[in-house]
């Protein structure tokens, strides 16, 4: 079908599918379909001469169009409409009119409304759908710095619920965004670009490569369409380099805290039991999993808390030492927390501050997080007196001796098949079995 008989938004959007072999739309954000500039060109000129009145297939393009036009023209300035419905002749739309096009077109995207607790976004749910325009990326990095800054402070607690949005907003403001992009939109915007490096930065142990661009390439050829940006000879140069900075960012901050998890055996009675441990000094504070404007907060004095559930209780006082942006910690080795099965998911570690009465959660580090939907995989520890819990679930494991933690009791069959030995244990809490393999 030639450009010049694409009269109408249906011929617009049957010559679009085909071209790409869609029977439909994919449900994918819209920068995915990376139009080019011949359809868009075509698109403008089906929606200035077509009445978003007569065909309901006007609404799906023209939120394409809006999506396009932001990724490609946006310059800076105010966030309106003006300019979009000005560029197709049609700024006389009602609001009302408008806002139902939006979530229509969207919808035949299979796309939906951005909500927030202030109502729909509409405008900042097209922003979204258009990716990171492209005046951004000749500029200079600042944007590179927010996101690899985001990456530090939020990781993979990184969502889109008002108190992120807020810690979005500083990280932006210290690191002087423009002011033409500050708005909730944009920082959801930004947000979208954390959650595929935490998966990336984690699948492939990025900080572990002198080049991780070049390990990705060879590893998964397909990583840069995880982000929400169309690609381009830019695009590639702005991605390679924020993996580059976050991959050499991500070894400067370790967790301090760390929680085990051991079975031990007394006769034919065993205890699985949480142990905490802290090392003695000073700990910078993103060690701890805080966040700058917490610690900037902080009295000179806070006490750590060790939670189980609505419990607390004390265990050693904090302080802070301002001139490095560190805590020092009167360390805890090997402080057992709980023997109760039942509450071994429900620990957590924080800061209460006496004076402010606010209380900081601190992340703490484990080799596996305790989840008894799966079998927990214990392995021996060096005394060979406790069982240290390694993994959970179906995985591989070295040939050795391990044993397996599960809440109900297995079948017959399923003993049989992996080979298990139950273990006599005096506890009605749990059922344990060896195995010299995997389960």
């Amino acid at each position: 079908m030639a450009n010049n008989l694409l009269k109408t938004p249906g011929d617009w959007l049957r010559q679009f599918y085909f071209k790409r072999n869609l029977p439909e739309p994919t449900g994918n954000p819209l920068y995915t379909y990376k139009i080019s500039n011949t359809e868009y060109i075509t698109l403008k000129h089906v929606l200035q001469t077509d009445s978003y009145y007569k065909n309901p297939q006007w609404k799906q393009c023209f939120v394409m169009y809006a999506a396009e036009w932001w990724r490609r023209q946006y310059q800076g300035g105010a966030w309106k409409w003006d300019p979009i419905l000005s560029n197709i002749q049609k700024s006389s739309i009602p609001t009302g009119d408008r806002n139902k096009i939006v979530e229509i077109g969207l919808n035949c995207w299979k796309r939906d409304v951005i909500k927030t607790a202030y109502g729909r976004e509409l405008l900042g749910s097209i922003i979204i759908e258009a990716g990171l325009p492209q005046s951004l990326l000749t500029m200079n990095n600042y944007i590179n710095i927010i996101i690899e800054e985001l990456y530090q402070e939020l990781g993979s607690i990184s969502s889109t619920n008002q108190d992120i949005i807020d810690i979005v907003e500083y990280i932006c403001d210290k690191n002087g965004l423009p002011n033409i992009y500050r708005s909730e939109e944009f920082y959801r915007l930004l947000l979208n670009f954390v959650d595929p490096i935490v998966r990336l930065s984690d699948k492939y142990s990025l900080s572990k490569e002198k080049d991780p661009v070049r390990h990705l390439d060879s590893e998964y050829q397909e990583w840069r369409s995880l982000f929400p940006i169309r690609i381009n000879e830019n695009a590639e140069r702005f991605l390679d380099k924020l993996i580059s900075d976050v991959s050499q960012s991500i070894t400067k901050y370790q967790n301090d805290i760390s929680i085990k998890y051991r079975l031990k055996s007394f006769g034919s009675t065993w205890t699985c039991s949480a142990y905490l441990s802290i090392k003695s000094g000073a700990h910078h504070h993103h060690n701890l999993g805080l966040l700058e404007e917490e610690y900037n907060s902080l009295s000179n004095k806070t006490t750590l808390l060790i939670n189980i559930g609505a419990s607390a209780s004390n265990t050693t006082h904090v302080f802070k030492l301002e001139s490095k942006s560190q805590l020092r910690i009167d360390g805890l080795d090997n402080y057992k927390i709980t023997s109760n099965i039942d509450q071994l998911a429900e620990i957590s570690v924080s800061l209460f501050d006496d004076k402010s009465l606010d209380e900081y959660l601190l992340s703490s580090e484990s080799e596996i997080d305790w989840d008894l939907s799966n079998p927990l995989i214990f392995s021996k520890k060096d005394n060979h007196e406790s069982w240290e819990l390694i993994s959970a679930g179906s995985c591989t494991l070295a040939i050795d001796e391990y044993i397996l933690l599960t809440k109900e009791a297995i079948s017959e069959d399923q003993i049989l098949s992996n080979k298990l030995t139950p273990i006599k244990n005096h506890s009605e809490s749990f059922f344990l079995y060896k195995t010299f393999n995997n389960y």
